[in-house]
Order: structure tokens, then sequence, then C-alpha cells
């Protein structure tokens, strides 16, 4: 497992930790969830999902990325990068999100 056990247990405590900290603020009433966060979660979930969708079809196959050139691959991936915005921007808009939503 390697580094991908590293990054594993790096990601797990930190979920670990983001779950213990919503925990103690809402028992401590410093934390009380707005009515709207339900389908704020689910439209960010979905867009995520849509632009995780994304990237990896246009990822494409790990063969192709070890025969390009260092420019090549430098250019796909800005590509990709440019496209994976896009489609979370996007899809998020679709959905109703405006940025003026997402001031305090």
């Amino acid at each position: 497992m390697a580094h991908a056990g590293l990054a594993l247990a790096t990601t797990l405590s930190a979920f670990l930790n983001a779950g213990l900290l919503l925990r103690g603020l809402r028992r401590s009433g410093h934390f009380t969830p707005q009515a709207g966060w339900p389908g704020f979660v689910l439209r960010i979930t979905v867009a995520i999902s849509l632009m995780a969708a994304v990237l990896l079809w246009l990822a494409g196959d790990l063969q192709s990325w070890f025969v390009a050139t260092g420019w090549d691959r430098a250019l796909r991936l800005l590509g990709i990068i440019v496209a994976g915005a896009a489609t979370y921007g996007v899809a998020l808009l679709a959905m109703g999100m405006r940025p003026a939503g997402l001031r305090g």
C-alpha cells in the first residue's frame, strides 16, 4: 500500500477530526445548521460528482501520459484543470447557486 496508505490515513484522520469538531460545536451550541443546508450540500455533491466524471474522462489512459512530452503533459493537464473548474462552476450555476449566495 506504501504511499497510498499514508494518503488514506491522512484522509481518514481529517474526516474524523472534522466530525469531532462538528459534534463539539453542535453540543456547545456554537453551530446550528440553517434551513438551506441540505439543498446546499446536495448541489455541491452533484457538482463535485460531475466534475470528477469529466476529469476522469478527460484524463484518459495512463499510457498516453507516459509517452507524451513534458510540454504536452503540462498543456493537457492545464486543459483538464480548466475543464474541471468550468464543469464545477457551470453545474453550480445550472442548479441555481450564485456567487453572491456564497457570501456570509
